[in-house]
């Protein structure tokens, strides 16, 4: 901001001796002048820019703490702590937001500004639940509400398992909501879960990570960081014992509810648990009657749960490029008859630009769908698809929803 006051070039090697005259370029961690060089390439850069994005960010920012402070001393009060130790505590957080920053940095909207924004919500009513990462998915299929269970569905390399760790990424880095979030990793013996989750967050190529390729030593630090960053929200745990019993992985749940670890419990892959039975149809019911048991905790405990299942592979092969038919699923109609909706990611065929080498896209901005196997076509790289399923109550009558899906870190977002 200062250089770009002054009107002298914003560049990596300019910003960083300011960094470096001031003592605050060793925050940058051990490569400045990369992460300078990739923050500028997004940043904007003239003053009068930079003064309202650094206002936006500010407020942001401010509000954010603000409100935590508040639901804090809100569930403080509720669990009966002294009312004169919660409103010191209040009277101690409100007096940080003033005095720590300068009049010249502080941005010009005011703390009472914000307290009226937020009150005005409040005076509303906190919905129940929580909010998808993605506003698109809350507004398509509702919130997540305790006591209620979602099925993931969905064929081999159709993206569940990205949707999965994307899922808890957000859930667990979300400030405006403080949901902990459990993820049961039922998946195959040499899967590194967080390390997946750790390049999704980083951006490390996770398919160079997922084969054991060799990676710069950049890397891993960005990894090692990535983990900590993960642990360090404190609403993250992960469970990767590969063979559960059903009367197992509900007691574990149980466990992990009560201890005040879950609000969001993900089971990745659910049609791996060791479901009792000598034949496929045998244990297809003990499927369903395990969803059937696994809703009823949820509603006994006040917890989310979100369970992953494979389909049975079409007679003609693997279908990534359409959503699973209900009737692919094991233990069928017992699941979709507790189930609040199932979700079923898919990758569709879609007309290729050679030019820009991705996706061709509509009017809308998203990809133009091509016939399987169409000449010039593939299956779609740069977006995550996921179809709603009916609902039980009600109906839902539109189509998928539609996210930006970074390739090369395995994670799906939204862009705002």
């Amino acid at each position: 901001m200062e250089l770009a006051r002054k009107g002298e070039a914003v560049e990596p090697a300019t910003v960083a001796e300011q960094l470096r005259a001031t003592g605050r370029l060793d925050a940058l961690g051990k490569s400045p002048l990369l992460y300078l060089a990739d923050l500028l390439d997004l940043a904007v850069t003239t003053a009068a820019e930079l003064d309202g994005h650094i206002v936006r960010i500010k407020r942001a920012a401010r509000a954010r703490r603000f409100e935590a402070l508040v639901r804090r001393t809100v569930l403080a009060l509720d669990g009966g702590k002294d009312p004169e130790v919660v409103f010191q505590e209040l009277s101690d957080g409100l007096a940080s937001f003033g005095g720590t920053l300068s009049p010249a940095s502080r941005s010009d909207d005011s703390l009472g500004e914000i307290a009226t924004d937020l009150m005005a919500k409040i005076e509303t009513g906190t919905p129940r639940g929580w909010a998808w990462p993605w506003e698109a998915m809350t507004e398509s299929v509702g919130r997540l509400l305790p006591g209620r269970m979602w099925a993931i569905v969905g064929y081999s390399g159709s993206g569940k398992s990205v949707w999965m760790r994307s899922l808890a990424l957000g859930l667990i880095f979300d400030e405006t909501q403080n949901v902990p979030v459990v993820y049961m990793a039922i998946e195959e013996a040499g899967e590194d879960v967080l390390g997946l989750m750790a390049c999704a967050y980083g951006g490390i190529d996770y398919r160079r990570f997922g084969l054991g390729m060799a990676l710069t030593s950049e890397e891993v630090d960005q990894i090692a960081a990535a983990v900590n960053a993960i642990y360090n929200t404190g609403r993250f745990t992960l469970n990767r014992r590969k063979r559960w019993t059903p009367n197992e992985m509900l007691g574990q749940i149980r466990a992990y509810v009560e201890d005040g670890k879950a609000g969001v419990v993900i089971i990745d892959h659910a049609h791996l648990i060791d479901y009792p039975g000598k034949t496929e149809k045998e244990r297809d019911h003990q499927a369903g009657l395990f969803a059937e048991r696994l809703h009823a905790l949820a509603d006994e405990l006040g917890f989310v749960a979100i369970a992953c299942y494979q389909p049975r592979k079409p007679e003609t092969g693997t279908d990534e490029f359409r959503p699973a038919g209900l009737h692919e699923i094991r233990g069928t109609g017992r699941i979709v008859n507790i189930v609040e909706n199932t979700l079923s990611p898919f990758r569709p065929w879609v007309e290729w630009d050679p030019v820009w080498k991705r996706e061709k896209l509509d009017e809308n901005g998203q990809p133009v769908l091509a016939k399987p196997g169409a000449k010039g076509a593939r299956l779609v790289q740069n977006y995550a698809y996921i179809q709603p399923g009916k609902r039980r109550i009600g109906g839902y009558g539109g189509g998928p929803v539609v996210l930006p899906f970074d390739n090369v870190s395995g994670r799906i977002y939204e862009e705002r």
